[in-house]
């Protein structure tokens, strides 16, 4: 297992300050900064950035499950929820 070295998950968006990724003691990791322009795409970002944890966590599983020939319905939901909540359709 490799030792993480990044700000522990999950992340959140910071609903009082547009743009704000919050770590998971609530203190700011980063910021996403657009435009008006391009905020759909600056609110894709935002969620892509905080589900980083999650699709972490979810292809270090996968890639156990890979290398130990196993097919674990488990770790198949750790999946779908990671990318769920990357692609803003759910939470992980």
């Amino acid at each position: 297992m490799h030792k993480l070295l990044h700000t522990p998950g999950p992340w959140s968006h910071d609903e009082n300050c547009a743009g704000r990724i919050l770590g998971h003691d609530g203190i700011a990791i980063c910021a996403v900064y657009g435009s008006a322009a391009r905020a759909q795409e600056d609110d894709c970002n935002q969620m892509l950035i905080a589900a980083a944890p999650e699709l972490l966590e979810a292809l270090i599983e996968l890639q156990q499950m890979v290398e130990a020939g196993e097919n674990n319905p488990g770790t198949h939901e750790i999946v779908r929820l990671a990318i769920a909540k990357a692609m803003g359709t759910g939470n992980a």
